[in-house]
C-alpha cells in the first residue's frame, strides 16, 4: 500500500464517517417499527447545513507541507498517561464510594441520586483529579496505532480497562462498553495494512462473539433497572416505551404482538433491539422539537457543561448551570447539532464550520504522532456518532482536551505553503 494511497485514505475517512453514521441512522429508521412524525422543513435544512458546514470547513483548509523540526519520544509520554490514570481513578473512586457514599450493592438508580445529591460534598480538588479517568481509552488505543508487543503494556492498559469499569457497575451505563468497541474497530481500519489478515476467521469471530456478549450485558443493565424501580409491575415493554422515547413510540400492531408472549426470549431479545433503535434514531426528532419550541438559548452552558460546573465551583460563574432550564426534556439525545442549537441556534453553522477546519489539522499531524492519530479516532466516532448524541461533550469533552496537550506537546512543527 503506497503511502499517497495511506495517506488519501486517512483524509477520505472524516467523509466515510459522516457517511456511515448517516447510513446507520437511516437503515435504523427504515427497519424499526415505530412511529414517528415527519421533521419540519426548518429541521431538514438545519441538519443539511450542519452537515455542509462541517465538510466545507474541512475541505477548504489546505496545508501543503508539514516540516518536523523536533520529534520528541512518545513512549515517555505514555507512562506518564499510565501514572496519570492510575491518580484519576483513585480518586475518582475516593469521591464516589466515599464523599458520595456509593455502593455496588446500591440499585443503580440509588446510585444516581446520590451522585448527584452528594456531589456539594466533594472537595473540588478531588472532582478535577477524578475527571483524569477520562483517559482510560487512550493506553489501549495507543498500543494498537503503535502495533506494540509489549505484553506488559497491554496487561497494565486492560487492567486499567476493568477498574474503570466498575463506574459501569456503579451506575449501570452502557455507552462506555459500545464507545470502547467503536472505538477499537476504528484504530484496527485506520492502523491494518492487509485487510485480508483482519478479516478471517479468527477476529470475525471474536467480533460476532463480542457483539453478542455485549447484547447479553445490555440486557442484563436494562433488566435489572427494571426490577430495581421501586414501581409494582414494571415490565421491560415499559422501558422502551418511556418518556425519552415518546417521539418514536413503538407500532400498536408490535406491541399487540409483545402482549401474546411477553416472557419469551423472543419478545425481550426484540425489545432490547427496539430500545438500542429507539436511541439511535430519536435524536432527529429531539432535535425537531428544540427547533420548533422557542427555547432559551444556552450560549456554550448545554454543550460544553463541564467547563460551566468548573467555573461555578471556583465561584467564577454567576449563572445557573443547570442544562434543564435550556432543555426541558432530560435524559434524551439531540444529537450533536441539537446541543449546539440549544446553544447558539442558527449560529451554530459557524462553529461547524470552524470544528471542519479543526478536524483537517488533526489529520494532517495524525500519521506523525501516535497521540495525534488516537484523536483523530475519536474525532472520527464523534462524527460516526453525530446523528444520535453529542459525543463531545461530557467526559469525552475531558478526553479530548486531555489528548489536545497531550499530543501537541511533543511536537513542534513548521507549516509551510510552499
Amino acid at each position: 500500500m503506497s503511502k499517497l494511497y495511506q495517506a488519501n485514505f486517512l483524509y477520505s475517512t472524516f467523509y466515510l464517517s459522516l457517511l456511515f453514521g448517516l447510513i446507520i441512522w437511516f437503515i435504523t429508521w427504515l427497519i424499526l417499527p415505530v412511529n414517528t412524525t415527519p421533521l419540519s422543513l426548518e429541521t431538514f435544512c438545519y441538519i443539511c447545513l450542519s452537515f455542509s458546514s462541517l465538510t466545507i470547513g474541512y475541505h477548504i483548509v489546505k496545508i501543503k507541507n508539514i516540516e518536523k523540526t523536533v520529534w520528541l519520544p512518545h513512549k515517555f509520554f505514555f507512562k506518564f498517561l499510565i501514572v496519570i490514570l492510575c491518580v484519576g481513578l483513585l480518586f475518582r473512586y475516593i469521591d464516589l464510594f466515599y464523599f458520595r457514599n456509593l455502593s455496588l450493592s446500591n440499585p443503580y438508580y440509588q446510585n444516581k441520586i446520590l451522585s448527584l445529591n452528594n456531589s456539594q460534598y466533594t472537595p473540588l480538588i478531588v472532582t478535577l483529579l477524578g475527571t483524569l479517568r477520562a483517559l482510560c481509552y487512550i493506553p489501549i488505543l495507543y498500543l494498537i496505532v503503535t502495533k506494540s508487543k509489549n505484553k506488559s503494556l497491554w496487561i497494565i492498559s486492560i487492567t486499567i480497562l476493568l477498574l474503570f469499569s466498575i463506574e459501569i457497575l456503579l451506575f449501570g451505563t452502557r455507552k462506555p462498553l459500545f464507545h470502547l468497541l467503536i472505538l477499537i474497530l476504528i484504530t484496527l481500519g485506520l492502523t491494518v495494512k492487509n485487510y485480508k489478515q483482519l478479516l478471517n476467521k479468527y477476529t470475525i469471530g471474536l467480533l460476532v462473539f463480542t457483539t453478542i456478549g455485549l447484547g447479553f450485558f445490555s440486557y442484563f443493565i436494562l433488566n435489572k433497572r427494571v426490577t430495581e424501580v421501586p414501581v409494582k409491575n414494571i415490565k421491560l415493554i415499559d422501558v422502551v416505551n418511556s418518556r425519552y422515547n415518546d417521539f418514536v413510540p413503538i407500532k400498536t400492531s408490535k406491541l399487540n404482538d409483545f402482549k401474546k408472549s411477553p416472557n419469551s426470549l423472543k419478545t425481550k431479545t426484540e425489545l432490547m433491539l427496539i430500545h438500542t433503535g429507539q436511541y439511535v434514531v430519536h435524536g432527529f426528532y429531539e432535535l425537531d422539537y428544540i427547533i420548533n419550541n422557542n427555547l432559551p438559548r444556552a450560549y456554550g452552558k448545554y454543550s460544553f457543561n463541564p467547563i460551566f460546573k468548573a467555573l461555578g465551583r471556583f465561584n467564577l460563574g454567576t449563572d445557573d448551570a443547570n442544562t434543564l432550564t435550556y432543555h426541558p426534556r432530560d435524559y434524551v439525545y439531540v444529537s450533536f447539532f441539537g446541543s449546539f442549537f440549544i446553544d447558539f441556534g442558527w449560529f451554530s453553522l459557524i462553529i461547524f464550520f470552524i470544528y471542519g477546519m479543526f478536524q483537517k489539522l488533526i489529520v494532517s499531524f495524525a500519521k506523525q504522532n501516535p497521540f495525534i492519530m488516537v484523536l483523530w479516532v475519536l474525532t472520527l466516532c464523534i462524527n460516526l456518532i453525530m446523528p444520535i448524541f453529542n459525543l463531545a461533550s461530557g467526559v469525552e469533552f475531558y478526553l479530548q482536551v486531555f489528548l489536545i496537550l497531550i499530543a501537541f506537546t511533543q511536537i513542534k512543527y513548521n507549516i509551510s505553503n510552499k
